[in-house]
C-alpha cells in the first residue's frame, strides 16, 4: 500500500517543523514548505498528493489561494486548515472552496492527527 502523501504548507517554522515530524512518525509522506506559491507550482507541476494541509494567513500567496488552486489542479485531494485567521466570514469561504475540515490555532498535535487520520481512513475506504 502506498503512503499517504501530504502537502503541509505553513510559514511559521517551528510549527511546520514540530506537525511535519508528527506526520512522520505517523507513517505518512510530508512534504512541508513555508510559502503558498511554492504549494501552488507543486501542484502545478506532476507530484501527487492526497491531502492538502494549509495555513490561510502567509505572505504573498496566502492560503484561500492554495485552496483555489489545489482544487482546480486537484479536485480530488482533500483539504485542510489551520490558522488563527478563522472566523465566520473565513470558514464559510474556505468550506465553499472545498475544505474538508480546519483547526484553528493554537491547537494540540491530537488537534490535528485526529482530522488527518479520519480523512485518511475515509479516503482508503473510498468514502
Amino acid at each position: 500500500m502506498n503512503k499517504t502523501r501530504i502537502l503541509f504548507v505553513e510559514d511559521d517554522d517551528a510549527l511546520r517543523e514540530t506537525v511535519a515530524a508528527l506526520l512522520s512518525a505517523e507513517g505518512y509522506d510530508v512534504v512541508a514548505i513555508d510559502e503558498g506559491s511554492e504549494a501552488v507550482s507543486l501542484l502545478e507541476s506532476m507530484a501527487d498528493f492526497d491531502l492538502l494541509i494549509t495555513d490561510i494567513g502567509m505572505p504573498n500567496v496566502n492560503g484561500l489561494d492554495v485552496i483555489k488552486s489545489s482544487h482546480e489542479l486537484r479536485p480530488n485531494m482533500d483539504i485542510l486548515v489551520v490558522s488563527a485567521l478563522l472566523n465566520e466570514e473565513t470558514v464559510d469561504k474556505i468550506t465553499k472552496l472545498g475544505a474538508a475540515g480546519y483547526i484553528k490555532k493554537p491547537f494540540s498535535l491530537q488537534d490535528i492527527l485526529d482530522p488527518v487520520n479520519a480523512l485518511v481512513l475515509r479516503r482508503t475506504r473510498g468514502g
